[in-house]
């Protein structure tokens, strides 16, 4: 299935379930960029993409657009889920699903200490 109608057939199925538009806006928007990204290196339809291709595509986010830790998972989970849609449409299989082996990144959550004031 080509990109662009891939990504409007998700869409269409998470505004049906009544995701919020800001949820809905955030896939959009990433997967959109993962679309472009794709083009550019001659990927167009959403059978052809690979783990190499999405792992690609984040390091890219990383290196070129300086994103931090948080917001490579945030796109690598909206692009989970849009591919785990794309499984369970029979679009793609379970073998050929590129994000099943992917994991999160580590982030390091900072904890300030107050302390009492006497």
């Amino acid at each position: 299935m080509i990109f662009k109608f891939a990504i409007k057939d998700f869409i269409d199925e998470k505004e049906f379930n009544q995701l919020s538009p800001k949820t809905i806006g955030g896939y959009k928007q990433t997967l959109h960029q993962f679309q472009s990204f794709c083009m550019e290196n001659s990927v167009c339809d959403v059978c052809d993409v690979t783990k190499s291709t999405v792992k690609a595509y984040l390091l890219h986010c990383q290196k070129q657009r300086n994103n931090n830790p948080v917001s490579i998972n945030t796109k690598l989970r909206a692009i989970k889920v849009f591919f785990n849609y794309m499984e369970k449409a029979d679009i793609i299989d379970h073998k050929s699903n590129p994000t099943r082996e992917l994991h999160y990144l580590k982030t390091v959550v900072k904890i300030e200490v107050l302390s009492a004031v006497k």
